[in-house]
């Protein structure tokens, strides 16, 4: 009895080892701080946009197991905001 080729390479991907997930979390209380301190100061439409930037950056990021750029890009685009 043959396998089918198609179900031994899903085997194989199910069967292979994930990578390792890393957030830096020393950084992040960083950037809830800047958050916050970003969006005491803005009004709903800027928080809006605010919240747009932040998303675009973990959806663009969504499958990388190092989510440090993604980290260093939000802290960047808090940091720089201006309205």
């Amino acid at each position: 009895m043959t396998q089918d080729p198609h179900l031994a390479k899903c085997m194989e991907i199910i069967e292979a080892p994930l990578p390792t997930f890393y957030m830096d979390t020393d950084r992040l209380p960083d950037l809830l701080e800047k958050a916050v301190h970003v969006g005491c100061l803005c009004n709903l439409s800027e928080l809006e946009k605010l919240y747009s930037f932040i998303a675009q950056k973990i959806y663009h990021h969504r499958a990388a197991y190092d989510r440090t750029a993604m980290l260093q890009v939000s802290l960047l685009i808090i940091g720089n905001i201006s309205f």
